[in-house]
């Protein structure tokens, strides 16, 4: 196995731009500048074989990469940002690749398109970052992931939008024989709508996928999430995990489904919602099987915090306002156990923060 230091990769990069006078530090915070730091960072991953580059670049140099992997149809030329990760055979990256959108400017539409490659045997981890500083625009994302025999991924997105931005999202993956996919994706904004489609096609032998979303539904804010895995790999199995916390006068709708058409799968969905205030919450685990030998199960629940649990934390001497948060909190971080080690500190901040009604 070829083991990719994405420590020693970005700290040699950021050494390489202090040494090209580029100013990474301001007010004790450190800032990467994207253009110089991710270009260092690219040319150091070189030496292993892996490929990190913007859209364009990608569109220039790996045009037949975004050809034969892509899972999804996207007209690039009408697509300014994005970048290509790929991971050759054999290959592991256990520390993630970071990439972070900002919507800055009032009234612009942001398209993003990405493509994540890990062929045969490689790992890879990575972090998705999007946030608005504008309360006035649209982000509007395609995101592909392909996965060779054997390979690992594990990913995570957040997303953290202002009032007044609409969002449009789709993920696609495809997943081929022993390849494992674990996606995690959180919302802790407040945007004026979400709509987001993820497509898992776990179309090789034994494939596997596992997918959690937390969504901190607020305000007077629309959301709408499909979540499909289509189980045509023999052997292949998914579960699909749902938590949404719904505050405010947020209505929420989310669909989850699990389709199965090839022997020995395995499928499991899990929904549930919890109702602070008065938003409305809609949520329809389905099940469709096409072969006997599948075995695809659901939970499901919408429903408020007990006065037994309120009661009891209240014994242990906390007020109203802690007690609620402990609870939200717990609630949330049901799957924090499956985000990947780096990145577990981060999630469980924000998952933190949002149980005391925070972001």
């Amino acid at each position: 196995m070829n083991r990719v230091d994405m420590r020693r990769v970005t700290q040699e990069a950021i050494r390489m731009a202090r040494e090209m006078g580029i100013a990474l530090e301001k007010g004790g915070t450190l800032f990467l500048d994207e253009g110089a730091v991710m270009h260092l960072i690219s040319e150091a991953l070189k030496e292993y074989g892996v490929i990190y580059a913007t859209l364009g670049e990608a569109k220039r140099e790996y045009s037949d990469i975004l050809e034969e992997y892509a899972v999804s149809r996207v007209d690039l030329s009408r697509v300014q940002d994005g970048i290509l990760v790929y991971v050759p055979r054999n290959t592991v990256i256990e520390e993630p690749i970071s990439t972070c959108y900002a919507l800055a400017r009032r009234g612009v539409v942001q398209r993003v398109y990405n493509l994540y490659v890990a062929e045969a045997n490689a790992h890879m981890v990575t972090s998705t970052g999007c946030y608005a500083l504008t309360d006035e625009g649209a982000h509007w994302s395609v995101t592909d992931v392909h996965l060779g025999e054997g390979a690992r991924a594990s990913s995570i997105m957040i997303h953290n939008w202002r009032p007044g931005i609409r969002v449009s999202m789709s993920k696609r993956a495809r997943i081929l024989d022993r390849a494992y996919l674990s996606a995690f994706y959180i919302n802790s904004s407040v945007p004026e709508r979400i709509t987001s489609m993820t497509e898992l096609l776990l179309e090789g032998e034994d494939s596997k996928a596992d997918s959690d979303t937390i969504v901190n539904a607020a305000g007077s804010s629309r959301y709408d999430y499909i979540s499909i895995a289509r189980l045509s790999g023999p052997g292949s199995s998914a579960q699909l995990l749902s938590r949404i916390v719904a505050r405010g006068s947020a209505e929420v709708r989310n669909v989850i489904r699990i389709e199965a058409s090839s022997p020995g799968t395995r499928g499991h969905i899990e929904c549930r919602a919890l109702q602070l205030g008065n938003a409305r919450v809609s949520t329809l685990p389905e099940l469709l099987s096409s072969t006997r030998d599948a075995e695809l199960t659901h939970e499901a629940s919408i429903g408020k915090i007990s006065r037994e649990q309120l009661n009891y934390l209240f014994t242990r001497g906390f007020d109203e306002e802690e007690a609620t948060s402990l609870i939200v909190k717990g609630f949330m971080g049901a799957g924090l156990g499956r985000v990947p080690e780096p990145l577990r500190p981060v999630v469980g901040r924000i998952i933190e923060e949002l149980s005391r009604g925070g972001m």
